[in-house]
């Protein structure tokens, strides 16, 4: 996921990072990363949706905080 984002291709990533949680649903970094993709997509709702999970894991990550407050969370 992380190579597709880093390519530019946030659809992909998303596909990723979709079964990246449902592997593991208790991955913050899986969240945030899955949330950065969708913030790339445009996909606010699902961007802060995402985020917001990742901060209910891992309550000081900064980068789901900032991408939540990015995003209308």
């Amino acid at each position: 996921a992380n190579r597709y984002l880093a390519l530019e291709k946030a659809k992909d990533a998303v596909a990723d990072l979709a079964e990246a949680v449902q592997a593991d649903p208790n991955s913050a970094m899986a969240w945030s990363a899955r949330g950065t993709a969708y913030e790339r997509l445009g996909d606010k709702a699902n961007a802060s949706a995402s985020y917001g999970r990742a901060l209910t894991i891992r309550p000081k990550d900064e980068a789901a905080r900032s991408g939540l407050a990015r995003t209308g969370g």
